[in-house]
């Protein structure tokens, strides 16, 4: 198999699989908020990313 269509496979997986998720009633019930579970998380320490 190629690994573009390892990635591209996995890709469509993982998003079906968020899609389900963020649906699911147990997250809804619980109050998380999908969108910002998986929101990419930002620098709280100055110095410790690449561009500083």
């Amino acid at each position: 198999m190629a690994y573009e269509t390892f990635i591209r496979r996995a890709e469509t997986r993982m998003l079906n699989l968020y899609a389900q998720l963020s649906q699911a009633p147990f997250l809804q019930d619980a109050g998380v908020d999908a969108e910002a579970f998986v929101a990419e998380p930002t620098v709280r320490q100055p110095g410790l990313g690449l561009h500083d």
